[in-house]
């Protein structure tokens, strides 16, 4: 944006910066200043105990966005009915893609548990007690 921004004509009245060196860098700056409030943002969150931070931040976003996603969705569709094929086919990949992760990541970790307890050989005796099997 930087580089296209400078070679566009300002609206009268708007405030411009002629020069472009000092335009990319304020515009740097500014963007660089947004991302670390961002993170210092996210980072108060997670101190705060209410959940991974950033990750929250996203999701409000994604969340912030979705009922004007979804309104512009249904105008096209409405507009088109030959969309309303593509809408189907595209939520049906989306929910057969999730159903696949889910299935893949709960054999994954039944698989990685099995594999941890048969590696270690160890028992828990007393809450924070380790003793080896080999030890008995």
């Amino acid at each position: 944006i930087p580089a296209w921004l400078p070679g566009r004509s300002a609206p009268p009245g708007a405030v411009v910066i002629s020069s472009d060196i000092l335009f990319k860098v304020i515009a740097m700056i500014s963007v660089t200043t947004g991302t670390m409030v961002t993170i210092w943002l996210g980072e108060q969150i997670t101190a705060r105990g209410i959940g991974n931070g950033i990750s929250m931040l996203i999701f409000a976003g994604i969340v912030a966005r979705l009922p004007s996603a979804v309104w512009e969705l249904g105008r096209m569709v409405s507009e088109d009915m030959s969309k309303l094929v593509s809408v189907i086919v595209v939520l049906i990949m989306f929910v057969g893609i999730v159903i696949l992760v889910i299935y893949e990541q709960q054999g994954n970790i039944a698989k990685a548990r099995a594999e941890w307890r048969s590696a270690l050989k160890i028992q828990v005796n007393h809450p924070g007690a380790l003793k080896k099997l080999s030890d008995k």
